[in-house]
């Protein structure tokens, strides 16, 4: 995955990463451009949470906005059969 896939996801998950973190203010999360590491050290410093920990977060987090993505896409692909099927 290059950095401008991780940095995309990770922007998706803003909204949950602040949720689970409190402490993470929009202003935080732009000065963090989004990157891993930075979000990583600012939760360790922050939290004292262990680095593992922190990075399997954002693992499951990132899992859940990309298994919502793929229904969201397979829920696109049926209606456009439907739409097929009823005006082909």
């Amino acid at each position: 995955m290059d950095t401008n896939t991780i940095k995309g996801n990770l922007m998706n998950i803003k909204g949950a990463i602040q949720k689970k973190w409190g402490q993470i203010t929009d202003q935080d999360f732009e000065a963090m451009k989004g990157e891993k590491d930075k979000i990583v050290g600012f939760v360790q410093e922050k939290y004292g949470e262990a680095k593992e920990s922190i990075e399997e977060t954002l693992r499951s987090l990132m899992d859940k906005v990309k298994e919502k993505k793929d229904e969201f896409m397979d829920d696109e692909d049926d209606s456009d059969d439907d739409f097929e099927e009823n005006n082909g």
